[in-house]
């Protein structure tokens, strides 16, 4: 079960980190909302955990 647990979690941080890489989108101009968006990201995982 503890195993599950780990896969899951992260499960949770791959989809977290792809929708950051999305939103990032390799334009440097969307760095100005990253931060805000990386906290909105994170908080959500951690629901979710």
């Amino acid at each position: 079960m503890a195993d599950d647990v780990l896969i899951n979690k992260a499960a949770i941080i791959e989809r977290t980190l792809r929708r950051i890489e999305e939103e990032y989108a390799d334009d440097p101009k969307n760095l100005k909302d990253f931060l805000d968006f990386a906290k909105l990201a994170l908080k959500e995982a951690k629901k979710k955990v």
